[in-house]
């Protein structure tokens, strides 16, 4: 990516520097994604003048769900949020993002579902590894979607009993 991303936060447009995108690369499912914090977020500078950067602004509906999705990460361990570029239905280039957590080495990517338990009615969020969609930019996605279906799975927190979704983490 030679380019820098144009967010906005509460309104107001701010630059994430070519820079810190680099500086903030991983390989997530063979696919190059960029990291971001909070530390990352916070430190964004306003934009006052793009003349002579190269800059693709986010729609607004993203930036609202990439600040959304980095407060959730912030406040829980184990958890970040990417964000990528691929093309769409083969014709256009967009930007999407996603929560990844921390699990057997390696980032995962994750949907922050709304869970249950049958056994004892616990109702919170879970991590499910497998949610639909999370896999459509990946070369391989049938392989990226066996490797999540291997993660270890985690019970209910109050009984320990399985869960009505796919969980690797739980909200407590």
């Amino acid at each position: 990516m030679d380019y820098s991303l144009i967010v906005k936060k509460d309104g107001v447009p701010h630059i994430i520097p070519n820079s810190v995108l680099k500086a903030n690369e991983q390989i997530v499912d063979g696919e190059l994604v960029y990291m971001l914090s909070m530390d990352v977020w916070n430190s964004l500078e306003k934009v006052s003048d793009c003349q002579g950067l190269s800059t693709i602004a986010l729609p607004d509906y993203l930036c609202k769900m990439l600040e959304k999705r980095i407060e959730f990460a912030h406040n829980n361990v184990g958890f970040s949020t990417i964000v990528y570029g691929r093309m769409y239905r083969g014709i256009e280039f967009s930007f999407f993002t996603d929560v990844v957590y921390y699990c057997e080495g390696r980032w995962n990517r994750v949907s922050i579902e709304n869970a249950r338990c049958n056994n004892c009615h616990w109702r919170g969020f879970v991590a499910n590894p497998t949610g639909p969609g999370l896999f459509d930019s990946v070369k391989d996605r049938a392989e990226a979607l066996r490797r999540a279906a291997t993660l270890p799975q985690v019970s209910c927190p109050r009984c320990q009993n399985v869960l009505s979704n796919y969980a690797i983490w739980t909200s407590t």
